[in-house]
């Protein structure tokens, strides 16, 4: 039975050993785990980006929704100090405010009596309810966002606008700021998990190599310079496993020494007999 078991054992190493010979693929752990790291990585950053993406763009549209109503309030704060000459005494004017991003409009009447110089001569919004609110609109096919204000003690309607595509481009800057910052860290970290990764499974070759070198005759047991509770749990196995070995051995070469001087002096009766 213990030679069957034999049998069966080498013979399985064999047929493993063909088809690694025959051009089996094989993969690497260390490869692997870090393969495995880089796509994890890559898969939580996009996650991350996607929602930093999402949360910048509706903190965007209200920062920007808030500068609206602070420039529309200083804006008529400006014509209640008398900043922008009535429209009655026959004098209109521009008030040069915009920084090419948002354009106003002061408007008595229905018509515009001042207004930035980009900013358009009707009004944006021609009929709006209400003292104050946001409003989309439409100028040159654009999409355009403006605030109205109009308080009740002022006769004049303050309108503060900016096209919606200045939202797109500002979360354009901010995303490539968001990318090229995250590609730093990404890259940082995909070079750190593979330096843990390499030097973390090299006990693991200084094992194998130590393995390579036994032979029957040497069964020595292999040391490693490690406190990985699970290398050092390793380790004690296949000591374990090569003290097994070396006493299997000894009562293997025992069992022969006694078999031949058994056998030994039987035969050596018989040799003498048929000698005589």
């Amino acid at each position: 039975e213990e030679v069957t078991v034999k049998n069966r054992l080498s013979q399985g190493f064999s047929e493993r050993w063909a088809k690694r010979k025959r051009g089996e693929k094989t993969y690497s752990l260390r490869g692997t785990l870090i393969a495995g790291i880089i796509a994890s990585t890559l898969i939580l950053w996009g996650i991350s980006f996607a929602i930093t993406t999402y949360v910048s763009w509706n903190q965007t549209k209200e920062v920007l929704d808030e500068a609206l109503v602070r420039s529309a309030q200083v804006l008529s704060q400006l014509v209640d100090r008398g900043a922008v000459p009535a429209r009655d005494r026959g004098m209109h004017g521009r008030v040069d405010l915009e920084d090419d991003r948002f354009y106003f409009q002061v408007i008595s009447d229905g018509k515009v009596i001042a207004r930035s110089s980009r900013a358009p001569n009707q009004p944006f919004v021609s009929e709006f309810k209400g003292h104050k609110g946001f409003a989309e609109i439409t100028v040159n096919k654009d999409p355009w966002r403006v605030f109205v204000l109009q308080r009740r003690h002022s006769t004049y309607q303050i309108q503060v606008g900016h096209a919606v595509e200045m939202r797109r481009e500002f979360l354009e800057d901010l995303t490539e700021e968001l990318i090229f910052a995250g590609l730093i860290i990404l890259g940082i970290s995909i070079l750190f998990n593979a330096f843990l990764v390499f030097f973390g499974l090299k006990p693991l070759t200084a094992i194998s190599q130590q393995l390579l070198k036994l032979s029957p005759k040497n069964l020595t047991p292999i040391a490693v310079k490690t406190r990985g509770k699970e290398i050092i749990a390793i380790e004690e196995s296949l000591n374990m496993l090569l003290a097994n070995l070396e006493i299997a051995r000894r009562h293997e070469r025992q069992f022969t020494a006694d078999a031949s001087h058994e056998l030994r002096t039987p035969l050596s009766a018989i040799q003498m007999k048929l000698q005589l």
